[in-house]
């Protein structure tokens, strides 16, 4: 169906028909909301004046140091292209709050360095006016330079109107993170919620999630200050968590009943070995991502996941150390495991190399899958030795299965599956993949005996 309204411009006619500005206001902001930069929406105002004039109005503040700068001055830092950056969010700001009085601003986003303490000051009083104006998400990346000697905190306090926040990102590398229970009670709506290089105080996880019972969304990576990672409180509406890369920490304790997709990587405390992880309470855990297991032994995970009635998708990415088949991470050990095996559709196995071919007896058993992908240095070996390891996958696919009415199916591919149910990898390069895929042929021998 060809589109209701198009732009119909010709050269030199300055009367042409201007079919986009007839769109109601609030389906332009809606396109205006999908493009992917603040670019690509100044560019779309050569389509209609309306748009030019709604573009200058329109709700959603993305501000790009780099970006800016690389646009004027290519790659160096230029004190110049700092001052003007400065500058053009200051007067954005200013422009969009002092005129825009019927309209709520709905994103602030904001990728900068701080320089000195001005460029400081001039941020922080535009945070407070987007704040004023009831500021639905705010995304802020923010990296201090070695001349200011103090740390940076978020103008965020008792005093600020922080309770239209539906969604909060945080990612700087210098900047702590400390709220008293009077800040936190204020996030009342918060729906996602993320810290990525962020100083925590040991307590704002546990008291933003006891007070935030809207959220949907948590995101802690690579942060410092936690030593105990709990998520507690009425979270019925939590459904997604990641936790990865966070130094020092010795205990995870995680409910939220309702939880679907859990992301955890871990790292060992020196001298103390893994933290502690419960996720006990989480029974509805559809995906569960774990990267550097905290299991010293394959039954440890295998009893473990077992918490999990309605897993799905199942993702164990190991480092060198603990994929060797020499340490105490022994996939020999699921042989020997009582769990009932899962009926997987797919797994991907990757192996740091084909010699390593032969966790794939005891994968198997763990998961009786329908289709199995190993992604190694194929392009390594022989020809000759790609054909035994593809013959030992194959005899062990049909080692539990009736041969008379199974048939599999071999594919060759240099991409990696984006479905994967099951990965065990040591490594994220994209090598080459061979599936094999099982196929019943029952249908078909009862057709040929008619």
């Amino acid at each position: 169906m060809a589109p209701r309204y198009k732009l119909k411009c010709l050269p030199g006619d300055e009367e042409a028909e201007d079919r986009i500005s007839e769109l109601p206001e609030f389906i332009v902001d809606n396109i205006l909301l999908r493009l992917d930069s603040s670019k690509d929406r100044v560019r779309v105002i050569a389509l209609s004046k309306k748009w030019c004039a709604l573009t200058a109005s329109f709700p959603y503040l993305d501000f790009n140091f780099d970006e800016f700068r690389l646009g004027l001055y290519g790659t160096s830092y230029h004190d110049v292209a700092a001052y003007l950056f400065y500058k053009y969010v200051e007067h954005s700001v200013s422009r969009f709050c002092y005129q825009q009085i019927l309209k709520n601003l709905h994103t602030f986003k904001l990728r900068t360095w701080f320089k000195d303490k001005k460029e400081v000051g001039i941020i922080n009083k535009c945070l407070e006016f987007i704040l004023e104006k009831g500021v639905k998400v705010l995304d802020i990346e923010i990296i201090l330079s070695t001349n200011l000697q103090t740390n940076y905190r978020l103008p965020i306090g008792p005093s600020s109107s922080v309770s239209s926040l539906t969604s909060l990102k945080m990612s700087t590398k210098l900047l702590p993170f400390s709220l008293t229970d009077d800040d936190v009670a204020a996030f009342k709506y918060l729906k996602v919620l993320h810290f990525n290089l962020v100083s925590l105080d040991p307590h704002v996880i546990e008291h933003l999630t006891v007070s935030c019972r809207l959220l949907e969304e948590l995101t802690v990576e690579y942060c410092s200050g936690l030593k105990k990672f709990h998520v507690y409180g009425c979270l019925q509406n939590l459904n997604k968590l990641r936790f990865s890369g966070n130094v020092g920490v010795e205990e995870i304790d995680i409910k939220a009943p309702n939880l679907r997709e859990c992301h955890l990587f871990v790292k060992h405390v020196e001298g103390k070995g893994a933290p502690s992880m419960n996720l006990g309470s989480c029974k509805l855990l559809r995906t569960l991502h774990l990267a550097r297991s905290p299991f010293l032994t394959s039954k440890g995970l295998s009893d473990f996941v077992s918490n999990f009635p309605f897993l799905e998708n199942l993702s164990v990415c190991l480092d060198n150390r603990q994929a060797s088949l020499e340490t105490p991470v022994d996939f020999e050990q699921l042989k020997v495991t009582q769990s009932q095996p899962y009926e997987l559709e797919h797994v991907e196995l990757g192996l740091e190399t084909i010699e390593d071919i032969s966790v794939v007896d005891a994968v198997l058993l763990f998961c009786r899958p329908r289709s199995l992908s190993v992604v190694s240095n194929f392009y390594s070996i022989h020809i000759k030795e790609q054909g035994r390891v593809v013959k030992f996958i194959y005899d062990k696919l049909l080692q539990h299965e009736d041969e008379a009415h199974t048939r599999i199916q071999i594919e060759w591919s240099d991409a990696v599956a984006s479905n994967s149910i099951l990965t065990t990898f040591s490594d994220h390069q994209l090598r080459e993949t061979v599936t094999l895929i099982k196929e019943e042929v029952v249908q078909e021998e009862e057709n040929n005996n008619c």
